[in-house]
C-alpha cells in the first residue's frame, strides 16, 4: 500500500546523494560516523508489549521534529539520528526498536550500503533492527547472485555480525502486491524466481541475517481470487525464520479477524515458525480498532507473535483517497494515541544510575541466547516481575569474549555464569552468547593490563566480568563495569 510513496522517497534520496557526490569529495573522505550512544536513550523505556517486542518506522514523528524523511541517507548523521530517536520516544512513549527500507539493484548502491551499515550499528542500541530489502531495480530478482553489490551488502551484515547484531530482513516485502515492480503476480515463473532468490540469499548471507516472510495481508482479503494460492506457492517451511506480513486497519479490512484467519492458516502450513507483524497501521478513523488489536496482542491472543513493527505515517495517495489519512499521531498532536498502551515507563529512569559500580538491571526471561542465538527456554533465575513485565535485579555476567569492536564500543561474550544481587548463582551449560555495549561512563579494570575504550579489540579470548543493564529479549547488555582476565 505504501509502494508509490516509497519509490518517490527513494528517488529523492538518490538525487540528493548524487548532488552531494558532485559537490566534492570532502564528505567521502570524512571519517565514518559513530553511532550516538547516550545513557538516556538506553534505559528510559521498555520496548516490550507484554512479551512482544515493539518496533517502528515513524515518518510522522520525524516530521514533528523537523526531519522530512527518516530514510537511511537522512539518518546517516549522529545529530539527526539522535533527534529521530527522541521523536520516536516522545511520540510513542517508548524506545521502540528501529525499522527502515533499502532498495536493491539501483545506481548509487555503494553509498546506500554504507548508510545501511552505519544505521545497523546505530539502530542496534534499541534492539534487533528490521530492514525491508526491496529489489526495485530494473533487474528485479536478478540482483540475487554473487556480484560486487551483493558482496558489499554481505559485508555490511558481517560487520553487524561482528558486533553481535541480529538483523531481521523482510525479503522482497509485499511482493504479492501487483503494483510492486518486483511483484510475483501474473506468472508462476515469478513465484519460482522469488523462491530461488530467498534460498540463495539465505545461504549467501551470514548467520545473523534472519528472514521474515512479508506479504501484504490486506490484498489477501480485497485482492484478486489468486491471492490465496499465490500465498501458498510463495511460502515454503524452512525458508524463513519468522512468518510476517503488513496489515492496515481500513474501511475494507478489519485487522483482528483478518489476522486471526492468516495466523491460523499459516500455522497449519508451518506449525513451528513464529510470527512477526512487519507493518501495523491504520487510518485515524480506525484508532480504536488498532488500539484494541494491540491490547489483544499483549493479552496473548496470538501466542507465537514475537514482534510488531508499527508503520507510523501516511501511505500512498491511492490508499488515502480510498480510505482516508493514515497515522498513529492524530493531526495537531505530538503524542500517539497508543502511548497509554505501549508507553509504559520502566522503573529505571534517568541516566545517573548507569555510572554506579553496580546498577539495577532489567532482565527478562530468555534475554540470553546460546552460541547459535537460540533463546533459553527457561528463566536464568527466579526473580519476580514488576507490573510492566520486567525482571528487575542487579546482574553480573561472566564469560569469554568471542568478538569485539572498538569503534562501536561493543563486544560479544559467551556467558558461563550469572549472579543476581541476592547472591543467586546460575552456571550455564552450554554457555550463552550475549552482546554487550559499554556505557559512556563504564569503568574497565584489569589486574594484568591497562585497557581503555579504544582497545576493546584486544579483549578477544579474555575472560570478562560484566555488570550492567539488560533491556529485554534480544537487546544488548549495557555495561557499567568490566573486569578483564577475571580468572
Amino acid at each position: 500500500m505504501k509502494s508509490f510513496i516509497f519509490y518517490i522517497v527513494v528517488g529523492i534520496c538518490l538525487a540528493l546523494a548524487l548532488f552531494a557526490y558532485k559537490a566534492g569529495s570532502s564528505r567521502a573522505m570524512a571519517p565514518e560516523p559513530k553511532p550516538a550512544v547516550t545513557p538516556s536513550t538506553m534505559v528510559r523505556h521498555s520496548p516490550m508489549l507484554g512479551r512482544i517486542e515493539m518496533g517502528a518506522y515513524a515518518p510522522e514523528a520525524a516530521i514533528n521534529y523537523g526531519i522530512d524523511n527518516p530514510c537511511l541517507m537522512t539518518l546517516d548523521d549522529n545529530e539527526t539520528y539522535t533527534t529521530y530517536r527522541k521523536a520516536v520516544r516522545e511520540s510513542y512513549g517508548a524506545d521502540l526498536s528501529d525499522m527502515n527500507y533499502l532498495g536493491l539493484g539501483m545506481p548509487g548502491w555503494q553509498s546506500r550500503y554504507q548508510w545501511f551499515e552505519n544505521w545497523l550499528l546505530r539502530a542496534a542500541q534499541y534492539g534487533d533492527p528490521t530492514i525491508a530489502l526491496e529489489p526495485i531495480g530494473k533487474g528485479g530478482y536478478g540482483i540475487f547472485k554473487d556480484s560486487p553489490e551483493m558482496r558489499r551488502l554481505r559485508q555490511a551484515f558481517e560487520k553487524a555480525n561482528d558486533a553481535g547484531v541480529t538483523v531481521w530482513v523482510r525479503f522482497a516485502s509485499e511482493s504479492n502486491d501487483p503494483s510492486n515492480p518486483y511483484t510475483v503476480c501474473g506468472s508462476p515463473k515469478r513465484i519460482a524466481q522469488f523462491r530461488r532468490s530467498v534460498r540463495w540469499f539465505r545461504a549467501y548471507m551470514p548467520s545473523n541475517v534472519r528472514l521474515v516472510f512479508s506479504p501484504l495481508l490486506n490484498d489477501l482479503f480485497i485482492g484478486d481470487m489468486a491471492q490465496l494460492p499465490r500465498l501458498k506457492a510463495m511460502y515454503m517451511p524452512g525458508d524463513y525464520d519468522r512468518i510476517g506480513g503488513t496489515l492496515y486497519a481500513t474501511t475494507s479490512v478489519s485487522i483482528d479477524p483478518s489476522f486471526t484467519w492468516y495466523y491460523n492458516y499459516m500455522r497449519k502450513l508451518d506449525p513451528k515458525t513464529r510470527f512477526q507483524i512487519c507493518e501495523l497501521g491504520g487510518t485515524f478513523e480506525n484508532q480504536a480498532e488498532v488500539s484494541q488489536f494491540l491490547r489483544n496482542l499483549k493479552a496473548g491472543k496470538w501466542p507465537t507473535v514475537d514482534r510488531v513493527n508499527l508503520f507510523a505515517g501516511e501511505l500512498n495517495p491511492t490508499a488515502i483517497e480510498n480510505h482516508g489519512h493514515f497515522g498513529l499521531v492524530l493531526p495537531g498532536e505530538r503524542k500517539s494515541y497508543l502511548c497509554s498502551i505501549i508507553g509504559q515507563q520502566s522503573s529505571h529512569t534517568g541516566g545517573a544510575q548507569v555510572a554506579q559500580a553496580t546498577v539495577q538491571s532489567a532482565v527478562r526471561d530468555n534475554s540470553l541466547a546460546d552460541a547459535n542465538d537460540v533463546p533459553l527456554a527457561a528463566p536464568i533465575a527466579t526473580m519476580p516481575e514488576d507490573g510492566n513485565g520486567w525482571r528487575s535485579d542487579a546482574m553480573t555476567l561472566v564469560g569469554k569474549v568471542i568478538a569485539a569492536n572498538a569503534q562501536y564500543h561493543t563486544f560479544v561474550i559467551l556467558v558461563s555464569d550469572v549472579t543476581d544481587s541476592s547472591g543467586e548463582h546460575v552456571k550455564l551449560s552450554p554457555p550463552r552468547k550475549k552482546r554487550v555495549y559499554l556505557e559512556p561512563t563504564a569503568m574497565i579494570t584489569s589486574s594484568t593490563r591497562t585497557i581503555d575504550r579504544s582497545q576493546l579489540d584486544s579483549l578477544k579470548g579474555a575472560v570478562t566480568e560484566v555488570t550492567g543493564w539488560d533491556r529485554g529479549t534480544g537487546t544488548p547488555q549495557y555495561a557499567s563495569t568490566v573486569t578483564i582476565d577475571r580468572r
